[in-house]
């Protein structure tokens, strides 16, 4: 869990929806900061990971499955993640319908891993909605 968050959200009424329709939070650990975006008016489909590191870079891009690995002072290296993107999420819809019908409703993350995905996404409203910075010791109250 991050020691601390910023989150900001907009939603400038041009979907006609009520959630957020922009969001960046920072999420701020020991030895990182994480940044995630959410753009819902964009264009053009984009949905990217980049990992900096001390050695390098890594990006994912989902729409043409290629992973590339930058290294500082070194080569680039391209692979392609040979996965088609709708198998994904037939695969999980497969495997949702098997575990009601086979009784098996244990998943694959226990209850302590989805209550602290709850927490960190109720402090990030939190901190988007009263424009403040949250820190690990007020969700630990939770």
């Amino acid at each position: 869990m991050p020691l601390e968050l910023y989150t900001l959200n907009r939603n400038v009424d041009r979907l006609g929806i009520l959630a957020e329709e922009m969001s960046d939070s920072i999420l701020s650990y020991e030895d990182m900061n994480i940044t995630l975006h959410l753009d819902y008016l964009q264009k053009k489909y984009n949905r990217t990971i980049k990992i900096y590191g001390d050695q390098g870079t890594i990006q994912w891009n989902w729409e043409d499955g290629f992973v590339t690995a930058d290294i500082f002072g070194g080569k680039s290296e391209v692979i392609h993640a040979d996965v088609e993107l709708n198998e994904i999420y037939i695969t999980e819809l497969k495997e949702f319908l098997d575990r009601i019908k086979n009784h098996k409703f244990k998943g694959s993350l226990d209850f302590d891993e989805a209550l602290k995905a709850t927490k960190l996404l109720l402090a990030m409203y939190k901190s988007a909605d009263q424009n403040i910075k949250i820190e690990k010791t007020v969700w630990d109250k939770w």
